[in-house]
Protein backbone atom coordinates (compact mmCIF):
# COMPACT_ATOMS: atom_id res chain seq x y z
CA UNK A 1 0.00 0.00 0.00
CA UNK A 2 1.29 3.31 -1.21
CA UNK A 3 2.69 5.72 1.90
CA UNK A 4 3.13 9.09 1.66
CA UNK A 5 4.68 12.07 4.22
CA UNK A 6 2.44 13.30 7.21
CA UNK A 7 0.25 15.49 6.17
CA UNK A 8 -1.97 16.59 8.79
CA UNK A 9 -4.09 18.57 11.02
CA UNK A 10 -2.37 20.17 14.31
CA UNK A 11 -4.42 21.24 17.62
CA UNK A 12 -3.94 24.36 18.98
CA UNK A 13 -6.07 25.62 22.13
CA UNK A 14 -9.01 27.71 21.19
CA UNK A 15 -7.94 28.61 17.42
CA UNK A 16 -8.62 26.86 14.10
CA UNK A 17 -5.61 25.16 12.65
CA UNK A 18 -4.87 24.04 9.00
CA UNK A 19 -2.61 21.16 7.44
CA UNK A 20 0.92 21.81 7.56
CA UNK A 21 3.70 20.04 5.92
CA UNK A 22 5.32 17.44 6.58
CA UNK A 23 8.42 18.16 9.19
CA UNK A 24 11.81 16.50 8.85
CA UNK A 25 11.10 14.01 12.39
CA UNK A 26 7.46 13.33 10.86
CA UNK A 27 8.87 12.68 7.35
CA UNK A 28 10.68 9.83 8.60
CA UNK A 29 7.79 8.20 10.13
CA UNK A 30 5.48 6.41 7.90
CA UNK A 31 2.67 6.94 9.68
CA UNK A 32 -1.15 6.15 8.91
CA UNK A 33 -1.59 6.82 5.28
CA UNK A 34 -3.59 9.37 4.12
CA UNK A 35 -6.24 7.09 2.33
CA UNK A 36 -9.27 8.68 3.82
CA UNK A 37 -11.17 11.06 1.80
CA UNK A 38 -10.35 14.86 2.21
CA UNK A 39 -13.09 16.76 3.38
CA UNK A 40 -13.71 20.36 4.34
CA UNK A 41 -13.91 21.56 8.15
CA UNK A 42 -16.01 23.93 9.46
CA UNK A 43 -17.25 24.66 13.30
CA UNK A 44 -14.78 27.16 13.65
CA UNK A 45 -14.95 30.23 15.94
CA UNK A 46 -18.15 32.12 14.26
CA UNK A 47 -18.54 28.72 12.54
CA UNK A 48 -21.23 29.88 10.05
CA UNK A 49 -21.79 27.43 7.32
CA UNK A 50 -21.96 27.80 3.84
CA UNK A 51 -24.38 26.53 0.85
CA UNK A 52 -22.51 26.18 -2.08
CA UNK A 53 -18.45 26.24 -2.98
CA UNK A 54 -16.79 26.95 -6.06
CA UNK A 55 -13.80 26.33 -6.97
CA UNK A 56 -11.17 27.59 -9.95
CA UNK A 57 -8.19 26.52 -11.13
CA UNK A 58 -5.42 28.94 -11.53
CA UNK A 59 -4.13 29.17 -15.59
CA UNK A 60 -0.68 28.49 -15.23
CA UNK A 61 1.75 31.86 -15.05
CA UNK A 62 -1.44 34.58 -15.89
CA UNK A 63 -3.83 35.77 -13.41
CA UNK A 64 -6.78 34.26 -14.84
CA UNK A 65 -8.60 31.28 -13.33
CA UNK A 66 -10.81 28.75 -14.94
CA UNK A 67 -13.63 26.47 -13.27
CA UNK A 68 -12.48 23.21 -11.63
CA UNK A 69 -13.39 20.14 -13.16
CA UNK A 70 -15.46 19.71 -9.94
CA UNK A 71 -16.00 23.55 -9.25
CA UNK A 72 -19.58 23.73 -7.86
CA UNK A 73 -20.10 21.33 -4.28
CA UNK A 74 -22.94 21.90 -2.03
CA UNK A 75 -22.02 20.31 1.08
CA UNK A 76 -25.12 19.22 3.81
CA UNK A 77 -24.80 19.56 7.94
CA UNK A 78 -26.56 18.28 10.48
CA UNK A 79 -27.65 20.44 13.36
CA UNK A 80 -24.50 19.71 15.31
CA UNK A 81 -22.38 21.46 12.29
CA UNK A 82 -21.06 17.99 11.52
CA UNK A 83 -20.70 17.98 7.93
CA UNK A 84 -22.50 14.72 6.82
CA UNK A 85 -22.57 14.88 3.01
CA UNK A 86 -20.94 16.91 -0.06
CA UNK A 87 -22.48 16.69 -3.43
CA UNK A 88 -19.45 17.99 -5.75
CA UNK A 89 -20.74 18.65 -9.66
CA UNK A 90 -18.88 18.04 -12.21
CA UNK A 91 -18.72 20.66 -15.33
CA UNK A 92 -16.24 19.12 -18.22
CA UNK A 93 -16.49 15.20 -17.91
CA UNK A 94 -18.03 12.10 -16.38
CA UNK A 95 -19.50 11.67 -13.97
CA UNK A 96 -21.87 14.42 -14.23
CA UNK A 97 -21.97 14.36 -10.07
CA UNK A 98 -20.39 12.50 -7.48
CA UNK A 99 -21.40 12.22 -3.55
CA UNK A 100 -19.49 12.01 -0.38
CA UNK A 101 -21.22 10.62 3.13
CA UNK A 102 -19.70 10.87 6.09
CA UNK A 103 -21.13 8.96 9.12
CA UNK A 104 -20.01 9.79 12.87
CA UNK A 105 -20.93 8.08 16.34
CA UNK A 106 -21.12 10.61 19.13
CA UNK A 107 -20.08 13.49 17.09
CA UNK A 108 -16.86 11.81 16.17
CA UNK A 109 -16.40 10.41 12.37
CA UNK A 110 -15.84 6.57 11.92
CA UNK A 111 -16.35 6.22 8.48
CA UNK A 112 -17.15 7.88 5.10
CA UNK A 113 -18.49 6.32 1.47
CA UNK A 114 -18.00 8.02 -2.13
CA UNK A 115 -20.56 7.80 -4.68
CA UNK A 116 -21.26 8.60 -8.46
CA UNK A 117 -24.15 9.45 -9.94
CA UNK A 118 -25.71 7.14 -13.14
CA UNK A 119 -27.33 8.88 -15.55
CA UNK A 120 -28.89 5.90 -17.28
CA UNK A 121 -30.33 4.79 -13.77
CA UNK A 122 -31.15 7.79 -12.39
CA UNK A 123 -29.38 6.96 -9.16
CA UNK A 124 -26.76 7.06 -6.78
CA UNK A 125 -23.83 4.46 -7.51
CA UNK A 126 -21.86 3.58 -4.76
CA UNK A 127 -17.71 3.10 -4.82
CA UNK A 128 -15.62 2.91 -2.22
CA UNK A 129 -15.71 3.08 1.25
CA UNK A 130 -13.70 4.22 4.44
CA UNK A 131 -14.02 2.94 7.86
CA UNK A 132 -12.14 3.67 11.23
CA UNK A 133 -11.70 1.53 14.04
CA UNK A 134 -11.37 2.92 17.96
CA UNK A 135 -9.95 1.04 20.70
CA UNK A 136 -11.29 1.41 24.14
CA UNK A 137 -10.00 4.92 24.81
CA UNK A 138 -11.98 5.99 21.56
CA UNK A 139 -8.80 6.53 19.66
CA UNK A 140 -8.34 5.16 16.41
CA UNK A 141 -6.34 2.18 15.75
CA UNK A 142 -7.59 0.90 12.35
CA UNK A 143 -8.13 1.92 8.55
CA UNK A 144 -10.42 -0.04 6.32
CA UNK A 145 -10.84 0.60 2.48
CA UNK A 146 -14.07 -1.60 0.86
CA UNK A 147 -14.71 -1.33 -3.28
CA UNK A 148 -18.33 -2.13 -3.93
CA UNK A 149 -19.29 -5.06 -5.92
CA UNK A 150 -21.77 -4.03 -7.97
CA UNK A 151 -22.72 -7.97 -9.18
CA UNK A 152 -22.52 -9.58 -5.50
CA UNK A 153 -24.25 -6.12 -4.34
CA UNK A 154 -22.11 -5.95 -1.23
CA UNK A 155 -18.76 -4.13 -0.24
CA UNK A 156 -15.85 -5.96 -0.52
CA UNK A 157 -12.81 -5.28 1.77
CA UNK A 158 -9.62 -3.98 -0.40
CA UNK A 159 -7.18 -2.96 2.48
CA UNK A 160 -6.48 -2.80 6.84
CA UNK A 161 -4.03 -0.40 7.97
CA UNK A 162 -3.79 -1.12 11.87
CA UNK A 163 -1.81 1.02 14.27
CA UNK A 164 -3.18 -0.26 17.49
CA UNK A 165 -1.71 2.08 20.68
CA UNK A 166 -0.40 0.48 23.98
CA UNK A 167 -1.19 2.10 26.98
CA UNK A 168 1.29 2.21 30.46
CA UNK A 169 0.43 1.92 34.16
CA UNK A 170 -0.74 5.37 34.53
CA UNK A 171 -2.72 5.11 31.29
CA UNK A 172 -0.30 7.13 29.44
CA UNK A 173 -0.04 6.03 25.12
CA UNK A 174 3.08 3.51 25.60
CA UNK A 175 3.82 2.92 21.47
CA UNK A 176 1.96 2.63 18.80
CA UNK A 177 2.73 -0.28 15.45
CA UNK A 178 2.38 0.44 12.19
CA UNK A 179 1.24 -2.72 9.77
CA UNK A 180 -0.57 -3.81 6.88
CA UNK A 181 -2.24 -7.13 6.01
CA UNK A 182 -1.26 -8.14 2.73
CA UNK A 183 -4.41 -10.05 1.36
CA UNK A 184 -2.37 -12.11 -1.46
CA UNK A 185 0.34 -13.38 1.35
CA UNK A 186 -2.33 -13.81 3.52
CA UNK A 187 -0.16 -12.47 6.57
CA UNK A 188 1.08 -8.76 8.37
CA UNK A 189 3.32 -7.04 6.64
CA UNK A 190 5.08 -4.32 9.59
CA UNK A 191 6.61 -1.25 8.87
CA UNK A 192 7.37 0.63 12.19
CA UNK A 193 6.48 1.26 15.94
CA UNK A 194 6.75 3.98 17.86
CA UNK A 195 8.16 4.43 21.41
CA UNK A 196 6.88 7.53 24.18
CA UNK A 197 9.45 7.56 26.99
CA UNK A 198 7.85 9.83 29.72
CA UNK A 199 9.43 11.75 32.91
CA UNK A 200 8.42 11.10 36.17
CA UNK A 201 4.23 11.16 36.12
CA UNK A 202 4.56 13.77 33.71
CA UNK A 203 1.22 12.92 31.05
CA UNK A 204 3.45 14.48 28.24
CA UNK A 205 6.42 12.47 26.70
CA UNK A 206 9.94 13.58 26.77
CA UNK A 207 11.55 11.38 24.43
CA UNK A 208 10.36 9.62 21.65
CA UNK A 209 12.12 6.21 19.37
CA UNK A 210 11.15 5.20 15.93
CA UNK A 211 11.86 1.67 15.30
CA UNK A 212 11.90 0.24 11.95
CA UNK A 213 10.49 -3.81 10.87
CA UNK A 214 12.98 -5.45 9.11
CA UNK A 215 13.65 -9.66 8.48
CA UNK A 216 10.77 -10.41 12.10
CA UNK A 217 12.60 -7.62 14.07
CA UNK A 218 12.58 -4.24 14.97
CA UNK A 219 15.94 -2.01 14.98
CA UNK A 220 15.79 1.62 16.61
CA UNK A 221 16.64 4.45 13.69
CA UNK A 222 15.15 7.48 15.18
CA UNK A 223 15.42 8.98 18.85
CA UNK A 224 14.12 12.40 19.45
CA UNK A 225 14.66 14.34 22.25
CA UNK A 226 13.79 16.96 24.45
CA UNK A 227 9.91 16.63 22.54
CA UNK A 228 7.55 19.17 23.67
CA UNK A 229 3.85 19.15 22.35
CA UNK A 230 2.44 23.33 22.83
CA UNK A 231 0.01 22.50 20.21
CA UNK A 232 -1.33 18.79 21.49
CA UNK A 233 -0.36 15.47 21.97
CA UNK A 234 -1.89 12.18 21.31
CA UNK A 235 -0.70 8.23 20.95
CA UNK A 236 -1.43 8.94 16.86
CA UNK A 237 1.21 11.75 16.35
CA UNK A 238 0.47 12.32 12.87
CA UNK A 239 -2.60 14.18 14.60
CA UNK A 240 -0.65 16.18 17.02
CA UNK A 241 3.23 17.23 16.12
CA UNK A 242 5.30 18.01 18.71
CA UNK A 243 6.58 21.66 18.80
CA UNK A 244 10.16 21.34 20.02
CA UNK A 245 12.43 18.28 19.70
CA UNK A 246 16.13 17.27 18.20
CA UNK A 247 15.94 14.29 16.47
CA UNK A 248 19.38 11.52 15.87
CA UNK A 249 19.39 8.82 13.61
CA UNK A 250 21.24 5.46 14.32
CA UNK A 251 24.12 4.65 12.03
CA UNK A 252 24.61 0.83 13.32
CA UNK A 253 27.19 2.07 15.84
CA UNK A 254 26.52 5.71 16.57
CA UNK A 255 23.66 8.06 17.52
CA UNK A 256 24.01 11.10 15.14
CA UNK A 257 22.36 14.89 14.87
CA UNK A 258 20.31 14.48 12.30
CA UNK A 259 17.34 16.92 12.65
CA UNK A 260 15.80 19.84 15.08
CA UNK A 261 12.24 21.40 14.95
CA UNK A 262 10.67 24.63 16.50
CA UNK A 263 7.34 26.14 17.04
CA UNK A 264 7.45 29.49 17.85
CA UNK A 265 3.90 30.44 19.52
CA UNK A 266 3.39 34.21 19.77
CA UNK A 267 1.07 35.76 22.44
CA UNK A 268 -1.42 37.02 19.66
CA UNK A 269 -1.59 33.35 18.62
CA UNK A 270 0.63 33.28 15.43
CA UNK A 271 2.82 30.64 15.15
CA UNK A 272 5.86 29.94 13.16
CA UNK A 273 7.20 26.09 12.56
CA UNK A 274 11.22 26.31 11.81
CA UNK A 275 12.88 22.86 10.30
CA UNK A 276 16.46 22.24 10.87
CA UNK A 277 18.85 19.75 9.33
CA UNK A 278 22.69 18.71 10.71
CA UNK A 279 25.11 20.31 8.56
CA UNK A 280 28.01 18.17 8.83
CA UNK A 281 30.59 20.71 7.35
CA UNK A 282 29.86 23.56 9.65
CA UNK A 283 29.07 20.66 12.63
CA UNK A 284 25.66 22.84 13.55
CA UNK A 285 21.80 22.86 12.57
CA UNK A 286 20.90 24.47 9.58
CA UNK A 287 17.46 26.16 8.70
CA UNK A 288 15.83 24.23 5.74
CA UNK A 289 12.06 24.99 5.68
CA UNK A 290 10.04 27.89 7.60
CA UNK A 291 6.35 28.10 7.96
CA UNK A 292 4.06 31.22 8.98
CA UNK A 293 0.71 31.23 10.25
CA UNK A 294 -0.95 34.26 11.13
CA UNK A 295 -4.48 34.93 13.19
CA UNK A 296 -6.78 37.92 12.96
CA UNK A 297 -8.08 39.29 16.21
CA UNK A 298 -11.14 37.41 15.85
CA UNK A 299 -8.46 34.09 16.39
CA UNK A 300 -9.17 33.29 12.74
CA UNK A 301 -6.65 31.78 10.31
CA UNK A 302 -5.94 34.99 7.53
CA UNK A 303 -2.54 33.52 6.09
CA UNK A 304 0.04 30.85 5.72
CA UNK A 305 3.31 30.67 4.12
CA UNK A 306 6.10 27.39 3.85
CA UNK A 307 9.27 28.71 2.17
CA UNK A 308 12.46 26.36 1.72
CA UNK A 309 16.10 27.80 3.10
CA UNK A 310 19.53 26.88 1.99
CA UNK A 311 22.41 28.21 3.70
CA UNK A 312 20.55 31.28 5.14
CA UNK A 313 18.89 32.26 2.75
CA UNK A 314 15.19 32.07 1.75
CA UNK A 315 14.96 29.39 -1.45
CA UNK A 316 12.27 31.03 -3.38
CA UNK A 317 12.30 27.82 -5.99
CA UNK A 318 9.62 26.99 -4.26
CA UNK A 319 7.38 28.66 -2.47
CA UNK A 320 3.28 27.97 -0.64
CA UNK A 321 1.28 30.51 0.01
CA UNK A 322 -2.90 30.47 1.66
CA UNK A 323 -5.01 33.47 2.11
CA UNK A 324 -8.13 33.31 3.98
CA UNK A 325 -10.81 35.98 3.77
CA UNK A 326 -13.55 36.11 5.78
CA UNK A 327 -17.24 38.35 6.21
CA UNK A 328 -18.35 41.17 9.38
CA UNK A 329 -20.02 37.65 10.81
CA UNK A 330 -16.91 35.77 10.36
CA UNK A 331 -17.98 33.95 7.72
CA UNK A 332 -14.96 32.20 5.53
CA UNK A 333 -15.55 33.67 2.53
CA UNK A 334 -12.20 32.84 -0.09
CA UNK A 335 -9.35 30.84 0.30
CA UNK A 336 -6.11 31.70 -1.64
CA UNK A 337 -3.77 28.78 -2.82
CA UNK A 338 -0.88 29.63 -4.53
CA UNK A 339 2.46 27.95 -5.19
CA UNK A 340 5.87 29.49 -6.72
CA UNK A 341 8.07 27.18 -8.10
CA UNK A 342 11.32 27.77 -10.12
CA UNK A 343 12.38 24.44 -11.95
CA UNK A 344 15.71 25.07 -14.02
CA UNK A 345 15.18 28.68 -14.79
CA UNK A 346 11.89 28.33 -15.47
CA UNK A 347 9.34 30.38 -13.19
CA UNK A 348 6.11 28.61 -12.63
CA UNK A 349 2.81 29.73 -10.92
CA UNK A 350 -0.25 27.67 -9.97
CA UNK A 351 -3.20 27.48 -7.36
CA UNK A 352 -6.45 27.54 -6.80
CA UNK A 353 -9.43 30.18 -5.30
CA UNK A 354 -12.21 29.05 -3.30
CA UNK A 355 -15.54 30.78 -2.90
CA UNK A 356 -18.54 30.30 -0.18
CA UNK A 357 -21.90 31.18 -0.23
CA UNK A 358 -24.09 31.76 2.61
CA UNK A 359 -28.10 32.31 2.06
CA UNK A 360 -28.73 35.27 3.66
CA UNK A 361 -31.27 34.00 5.71
CA UNK A 362 -31.16 30.99 8.50
CA UNK A 363 -28.04 30.75 8.18
CA UNK A 364 -26.74 27.81 10.40
CA UNK A 365 -24.86 29.29 13.66
CA UNK A 366 -22.75 27.12 16.03
CA UNK A 367 -22.74 28.83 19.41
CA UNK A 368 -20.15 28.65 21.57
CA UNK A 369 -20.84 25.94 24.53
CA UNK A 370 -19.92 25.33 27.73
CA UNK A 371 -18.02 21.82 28.75
CA UNK A 372 -19.77 19.80 30.54
CA UNK A 373 -18.38 17.60 33.22
CA UNK A 374 -19.00 16.17 36.64
CA UNK A 375 -17.68 16.85 39.63
CA UNK A 376 -16.63 20.30 40.21
CA UNK A 377 -14.51 20.93 42.51
CA UNK A 378 -12.35 17.66 42.52
CA UNK A 379 -9.63 16.27 44.41
CA UNK A 380 -6.53 15.52 42.78
CA UNK A 381 -5.95 12.51 40.73
CA UNK A 382 -10.08 12.28 41.18
CA UNK A 383 -12.29 11.40 38.53
CA UNK A 384 -14.10 13.26 36.13
CA UNK A 385 -17.15 12.01 33.87
CA UNK A 386 -17.88 14.01 30.86
CA UNK A 387 -21.34 14.81 29.35
CA UNK A 388 -22.65 14.46 26.07
CA UNK A 389 -19.95 14.42 23.50
CA UNK A 390 -17.36 12.12 22.20
CA UNK A 391 -14.28 14.38 22.34
CA UNK A 392 -11.29 13.04 20.46
CA UNK A 393 -8.73 15.84 22.09
CA UNK A 394 -8.87 16.72 25.67
CA UNK A 395 -6.43 18.38 27.91
CA UNK A 396 -5.62 20.60 30.67
CA UNK A 397 -4.10 23.60 31.21
CA UNK A 398 -2.75 25.38 34.20
CA UNK A 399 -2.50 29.02 35.31
CA UNK A 400 1.66 28.92 34.94
CA UNK A 401 1.55 27.37 31.78
CA UNK A 402 1.79 23.42 31.90
CA UNK A 403 -0.32 21.26 29.75
CA UNK A 404 -1.67 17.83 30.63
CA UNK A 405 -3.18 15.69 27.49
CA UNK A 406 -5.85 13.48 28.88
CA UNK A 407 -7.65 10.45 27.92
CA UNK A 408 -11.21 9.43 28.82
CA UNK A 409 -12.11 5.15 29.31
CA UNK A 410 -15.62 3.32 28.27
CA UNK A 411 -17.21 5.49 30.48
CA UNK A 412 -16.69 8.70 29.55
CA UNK A 413 -14.05 9.21 33.22
CA UNK A 414 -11.09 11.09 32.71
CA UNK A 415 -8.60 10.09 35.72
CA UNK A 416 -6.97 13.30 36.52
CA UNK A 417 -3.07 13.72 36.89
CA UNK A 418 -1.50 14.74 40.10
CA UNK A 419 -2.13 18.52 40.98
CA UNK A 420 -1.76 20.94 42.95
CA UNK A 421 -4.65 23.00 44.35
CA UNK A 422 -6.01 25.58 42.34
CA UNK A 423 -8.00 26.49 39.17
CA UNK A 424 -7.54 24.87 35.93
CA UNK A 425 -8.82 25.16 32.24
CA UNK A 426 -10.12 21.97 31.07
CA UNK A 427 -10.53 22.07 26.85
CA UNK A 428 -11.88 19.23 24.61
CA UNK A 429 -12.36 19.33 20.41
CA UNK A 430 -14.81 17.49 19.35
CA UNK A 431 -14.56 15.96 15.46
CA UNK A 432 -15.85 19.44 13.99
CA UNK A 433 -13.35 21.32 15.45
CA UNK A 434 -15.42 22.94 17.88
CA UNK A 435 -13.39 23.77 20.86
CA UNK A 436 -15.50 23.38 24.68
CA UNK A 437 -14.02 24.83 27.95
CA UNK A 438 -14.67 25.17 30.97
CA UNK A 439 -13.12 26.01 34.40
CA UNK A 440 -12.36 23.10 36.95
CA UNK A 441 -11.43 23.57 40.42
CA UNK A 442 -8.69 21.47 42.09
CA UNK A 443 -8.83 21.09 46.26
Amino acid sequence: MKRIYLINLLVLSFVLSMPLQAQPFLAKVKTRHQSRIHKIEFGKKASLLPDSIERYNLIHNTNQYQQNAYSTEIPVFDANGLLIEEVKYNHTSFPAKVKYVYNYKNGKEFGSEYHEWDAAMSEWEPKSKYEILWDHKGVDSADLSYEYNPIAQDWELVSMYVYPITYDAQNRPESVEYKDYDFQLDDWVYYERIRFYYSGNDTLPTEVYVDEYDNGYYTEVIHATGVKWELGFSGNVDIDLPSLYTGYEWDGANWNPSFYDSTVINNSNDYYRLSHSWDTVSAQFELTASEKFLYNTQGELTYTDYVDWSAGVADTNYVRLDSFYYGSSGELLKHVSLNYSNTLGTPYVYGYYEKYYYSTSGINRLTNKELGFYPNPIQSQGLVTLKGEDYQVIQLHSLDGKTYALSRNEQNQIQMPKLETGVYLLCARNSAGIIYQAKIQVR
